[in-house]
This record gives structure tokens, sequence and C-alpha cells, in this order.
């Protein structure tokens, strides 16, 4: 690059990396921002559809509200970073080696979490991902990770379902 390139803050490509769309990390934050503010929108719209009860007796629908609305202001924030802020940037590397695993497993447990939900029920479903998730990130032995893992799916569905009071799939074993 020469000296009146780098003056001007020009890349060797011609292209100037103050703007954001220019620079590949900055880019891809802001598609990814718009993607998942355009989820949060369609999220927010079928939440406002439920009921939201009273302060007393809240409904199903207010935890999804309130979840919907902080999901766009983050969006927001994750779009608005990308263009303002010039801390990060450069070309997008992506995951190789025992990242990419990694990556790969917590995706498919988390697929598997979504689309296994209706049929098992929030406590099984949930059970299972911690299971999966705690495996994951630890080296813990596999009985460690499962009673581990079950205790935080088990938990956290405790803490919405009977807590919170927020209804979630009861799967097929709901009745008993």
């Amino acid at each position: 690059m020469s000296q009146p390139e780098s003056a001007l803050g020009v890349a060797g490509n011609g292209r100037d990396p103050r703007i954001a769309w220019h620079d590949p990390q900055r880019r891809g934050r802001m598609l990814l921002g718009a993607v998942s503010l355009m989820v949060a929108v369609g999220y927010l719209v079928e939440a406002l559809g439920m009921p939201r009860g009273t302060a007393e007796h809240p409904g199903p629908g207010q935890w999804p509200i309130a979840v919907g609305v902080a999901w766009i202001v983050i969006s927001i924030l994750v779009i608005a970073e990308a263009v303002v802020s010039r801390e990060v940037g450069g070309e997008v590397e992506l995951p190789t080696g025992d990242e990419r695993r990694d990556l790969l497993i917590f995706l498919g447990a988390t697929i598997a979490f979504v689309v296994l939900l209706p049929y098992l029920g929030q406590y099984i479903a949930a059970a299972l991902y911690g299971v999966a998730i705690v495996k994951l990130l630890s080296n813990l032995s596999w009985p460690r990770a499962a009673a581990y893992g079950a205790v935080l799916g088990i938990g956290i569905s405790f803490a919405f379902i009977t807590l919170l009071q927020i209804r979630l799939p009861v799967g097929l074993f709901g009745g008993f």
C-alpha cells in the first residue's frame, strides 16, 4: 500500500475500510443483525397475539412479549455497533478442526431440542439438551455430564413451568 493510500485510509483493493459494508466482519454483523431483527419482529407479532393476563396472574404472552422486545433492541444494537465501531474488522475465518466439530454438535443439539420439544416435552427435551451441552463444553465423564445436564435441564424447566407458571410443551408424557 502506498503512503497516500495509507494516509487516506483506503485499502489496497481500493475500498475504504471506514465504510462498514466494505469490511467482511462488520458486513456479516450487519446482515446477522438484520436477519435477527426480522425474526424478532415476527416473534413479537406472534407473542402479541397471546393473552397477557394481569400482574397477579400473568398470561402466557407476558414473557414472550418481553423477550421479543429485548430481542429487537439487541438486534438493533448489533447493527448499530457494526456500522459505527471500527474496533473489530477484517476477514472472516470459519472454524476448522475441533472448533468446527464443536459448532456442528452445538447446532445439531439445538436443532434436535427444537424438533423434539413438542414430542418429548420441556422436561425431557431440556434434560437431553443439557446433557449434550454439558458434555460438549466440559471434560466431564459421561455419567457426571448426564447428571449435571439432567439437573440443569430439569431445574430450568421447573423454574419456568412451576415457579414462573409459563406454559411450555408437555409432550407425550404430559399426562404422567
